[in-house]
């Protein structure tokens, strides 16, 4: 791999520097008072659906004091996710060792709080927080090993069983406040997205004749071919819907099943095909008024909760620790359906996805719930 000589030599110094805490710790800082805090950094450099469960901590942190400056240390995976988005002030996207100048130059931003959220990846957590951190930075992180722990000011006990209410957690408690259970963290601070309504979108929407919370849409992608459901199992599930409901269908997907997305658009012309060139603010504003999605578990999956969409996740079940309750939908309707376990997504069966569909379309009809935030 590029550059991996220079990320074993990071992870052995930062090893060391770990070492050196061990037999002389650092003075912990007092936890930051919220009027006083005026520059936050996010270190977030992973994928799409971890930054998007991150959003419930940005509209804490905007509730607390109003004034606070956001930024974030994004990858390439999910930068875009804020390119519309008012409440995040700077993003940096991080793409190899090539940008680590122009994560140093961050440090002149001088943040008053830095919280990291990358577990996967402690050295590069570390690193990433040694550039970016000055003597005045209060440095809050998930990590709970103790190694790791030495390096921060603060590590807490995360409360809440979803991400998105354990993140949420971490910031609560850095500012000395009680966490929210799971209940009213997903209750007041749900996912969410900002973009600006698009010319784009509203033509997409006039071009095929839809009418908002009165189509549905499906997802054909996920980052593994294990969790894909495969062309005959859509093309199964898409026959008999049609012939039971009269909402259209919208079928999104990455370039790389794209030509499956076509197939099926073939064999079914009254669906309606998603150019993925459009992006993902454009994705994002279709499928916010959509009645549901279908989706493999993926960072769509939590686009379409973030717009307060109802979702029917379709689960791999290809672990047995597969962790749902962790990443299920947040703060929306849902309906999970799983696979056999230890075996791929294209082992679910046709049967309880529709029974899924009819349950939720049912759900949101019966209770007349079409406005969404």
């Amino acid at each position: 791999m590029k550059h991996a000589w220079l990320l074993n030599l990071t992870a052995n110094l930062v090893l060391l520097f770990l070492l050196f805490l061990k037999i002389f710790p650092r003075k912990r800082k007092e936890h930051p008072i919220p009027s006083r805090t005026k520059r936050i950094l996010l270190l977030r450099y992973d994928r799409l659906g971890d930054l998007i469960c991150t959003t419930p901590l940005i509209d804490y942190l905007r509730s607390i004091n109003p004034q606070i400056e956001i930024d974030c240390l994004a990858s390439p995976n999910n930068e875009f996710l804020f390119r519309e988005d008012e409440r995040i002030s700077n993003v940096t996207s991080l793409n190899g060792f090539s940008s680590l100048k122009e994560v140093w130059e961050m440090r002149y931003r001088n943040y008053d709080v830095i919280f990291s959220f990358i577990g996967e990846k402690p050295a590069l957590d570390i690193l990433f927080t040694t550039l970016t951190k000055t003597r005045g930075s209060y440095l809050s992180s998930i990590h709970e090993k103790r190694k790791y722990a030495r390096f921060y000011d603060f590590t807490p006990e995360l409360v809440g069983k979803h991400y998105a209410a354990r993140w949420l957690s971490l910031a609560v408690q850095t500012f000395s406040q009680l966490p929210l259970s799971e209940e009213d963290a997903e209750k007041h601070f749900p996912l969410s997205i900002r973009f600006k309504p698009s010319d784009l979108g509203s033509a997409f929407f006039l071009k095929h004749k839809l009418e908002k919370n009165n189509f549905i849409g499906i997802n054909l992608s996920s980052g593994s071919a294990s969790r894909k459901w495969g062309l005959e199992r859509w093309a199964e599930f898409i026959s008999l819907y049609q012939k039971e409901f009269p909402y259209p269908i919208v079928i999104f997907s990455t370039p790389t099943d794209f030509a499956t997305a076509k197939k099926l658009n073939r064999l079914f012309p009254t669906t309606v095909l998603f150019p993925y060139s459009y992006g993902f603010q454009r994705t994002a504003e279709i499928i916010k008024d959509a009645l549901l999605v279908i989706t493999p578990d993926t960072g769509f999956m939590h686009a379409a909760a973030a717009v307060h969409t109802a979702v029917i996740e379709l689960y791999a079940s290809i672990s047995e620790s597969g962790d749902i309750e962790s990443w299920r939908p947040y703060g929306v309707r849902y309906r999970i359906v799983k696979s056999p376990q230890f075996f791929p997504l294209n082992h679910l069966e046709i049967k309880p996805v529709m029974e899924a569909t009819r349950f939720l379309i049912s759900d949101i009809k019966n209770t007349n719930i079409f406005t969404k935030t």
